[in-house]
């Protein structure tokens, strides 16, 4: 198992009653996060989720993009350097899928 989370609307675990930052205990299976400049910290590659994996042995790649939060599926691709990142966040989530599915 593998996934790919672009953009991680990680505040949505409020309405469940828990902390954005525990997503990190519960994450087994490696995870790649395309997290953009105004997501939450805790999805950084320096914040709580990425920590908390480390810490776990679990892989979480994460990849800062310098787009507002839901580029890679609502974004204005009529916008040359939106369609670009685009473009690398498909291409960097096949990758990874590639990558985590070779030995499968």
């Amino acid at each position: 198992a593998a996934g790919v989370c672009a953009h991680p609307s990680v505040p949505l675990e409020g309405f469940h009653g828990r902390e954005p930052e525990a997503l990190g205990d519960t994450i087994n299976a490696p995870l790649l996060f395309l997290t953009c400049n105004n997501d939450h910290a805790c999805t950084k590659a320096d914040g709580a989720i990425a920590t908390r994996c480390k810490k776990r042995d679990v892989t979480l790649d994460v990849v800062e993009v310098d787009h507002a939060h839901g580029y890679l599926n609502r974004g204005d691709v009529a916008d040359a350097a939106v369609k670009a990142a685009v473009k690398d966040g498909l291409e960097r989530a096949l990758a990874f899928f590639d990558k985590h599915y070779a030995t499968a």
